[in-house]
């Protein structure tokens, strides 16, 4: 299982991974490849905070084949070639769990990305399966009880599964809307948690206030954004303000007391800017005042 994130404010990954999305098409699929790079969510098990976000730009480690002694570094390319290559959804969600916590969120996406796809390859491939054992059902096919007693068994194992293929799917857009919003893409997380919560309602039958974790937290998410999105041009324009202050003091030759008053006046700014963050995304939110999108 795909390791998952949890803020003490902020969106929520789900264990398994699969995210919003009411709507499991082709179309869907190709307009988020489309998108690049997005935000955040929330996970269950680790803490994922903005100082453990790292620089290092698509680098990891791995032993070169036939030497324990001797590492290389993989390029961003060939890890993006791995990600593309894998077919096993829970290696392809660790894949995603491990890029974001080392913050590289366009992995991560792309992970998410192929998650996606795989999930929704078995989604269809389980409702073929029901399709073919309902029309022998119904046209006469089965001559004898047991046999008729087989088919309706299978039938009711192929609704689990798509009941638990579907679920994934939903955690997977989950976790995508987790990424978005770590990338400060508001309305793309909103839209992705929007996308699961509506999955885990229409096919999963799973609602809210029902005792149900995973539901509640992507509800939570959705109304978080919604939030965020409404106060984000607000909190822009306090930071670029709060910057403006601070490169004023270190461009122009002031005296102690009037850099005293313009370092003042941008704490101040920053602090406008906290609160309001508080009453959005959360105070404790790992991109909380932490300056305007780049």
């Amino acid at each position: 299982k795909e390791m998952v994130v949890a803020f003490l404010d902020g969106p929520v990954l789900q264990d398994d991974a699969v995210g919003a999305g009411a709507t499991m098409t082709a179309e869907h699929e190709e307009h988020d490849d489309e998108e690049g790079g997005k935000t955040s969510g929330a996970i269950d098990k680790s803490i994922v905070t903005e100082a453990t976000t790292s620089t290092t730009t698509g680098v990891s480690t791995m032993t070169t084949p036939g030497n324990n002694n001797t590492q290389r570094k993989k390029t961003t390319e060939e890890q993006s070639q791995e990600i593309q290559k894998e077919t096993n959804i829970d290696t392809i969600l660790e894949m995603a769990s491990d890029h974001l916590s080392l913050g590289k969120n366009a992995l991560a996406l792309q992970a998410y990305r192929r998650a996606m796809k795989c999930a929704f390859a078995d989604v269809m491939s389980v409702k073929q399966k029901l399709v073919e054992v309902k029309q022998k059902q119904s046209s006469g096919q089965l001559l004898d009880t047991k046999t008729n007693e087989l088919t309706i068994q299978q039938e009711q194992q192929f609704e689990l599964t798509l009941m638990q293929v579907a679920s994934r799917v939903a955690d997977i857009h989950n976790n995508m809307g987790v990424v978005h919003e770590m990338n400060r893409h508001y309305e793309k997380a909103r839209s992705s948690y929007l996308d699961a919560l509506e999955v885990y309602h229409n096919t999963c039958k799973r609602f809210e206030e029902e005792g149900d974790p995973d539901v509640d937290r992507t509800k939570k998410n959705v109304e978080r954004m919604a939030l965020a999105c409404d106060s984000e041009k607000d909190r822009r324009a306090l930071h670029e303000q709060s910057s403006r202050i601070s490169k004023r003091v270190d461009r122009e030759r002031l005296s102690f007391d009037q850099r005293k008053v313009l370092l003042e006046e941008a704490i101040r700014t920053l602090h406008k800017a906290l609160e309001l963050e508080s009453e959005t995304i959360g105070g404790s939110h790992p991109v909380a005042a932490g300056g305007p999108p780049p």
